[in-house]
């Protein structure tokens, strides 16, 4: 909890505190990054997807994982089959959807650069 005078003593600490958070969120923990998204947009990031892609994404994000951290193996070290051209296709076609969609929220709220703080 940050106390008044301390917002009102130093103009940058809710910009910088708010930068601080969002720098350690882990966005691939879509529970948490589509309540944030609810909250700025008014609805989740994940909701901007048509329902079978919503379907896939937790998917794809738990195959990345066991690839990255299990080189490619499942939990009981069995290598993982799925990544095959077509479906690195299939997501990589999901995932440039998933941006575009978020970038067409963004511009429907006619956010700028100006009003984009660093």
């Amino acid at each position: 909890m940050i106390a008044l005078d301390h917002i009102a003593g130093d103009q940058e600490l809710v910009r910088k505190t708010v930068t601080d958070y969002l720098r350690r969120v882990i966005y691939h923990r879509l529970k948490d990054v589509n309540e944030l998204y609810r909250i700025v947009f008014g609805t989740g990031c994940v909701d901007l997807l048509p329902l079978d892609k919503q379907k896939k994404l937790p998917e794809a994000i738990q195959y990345r994982h066991l690839c990255v951290h299990r080189n490619g193996h499942d939990n009981d070290n069995k290598p993982l089959d799925v990544f095959t051209k077509a479906y690195v296709a299939e997501i990589t076609e999901l995932m440039t959807d998933f941006v575009q969609a978020i970038e067409k929220k963004v511009r429907e709220l006619d956010v700028t650069d100006d009003d984009i703080v660093l």
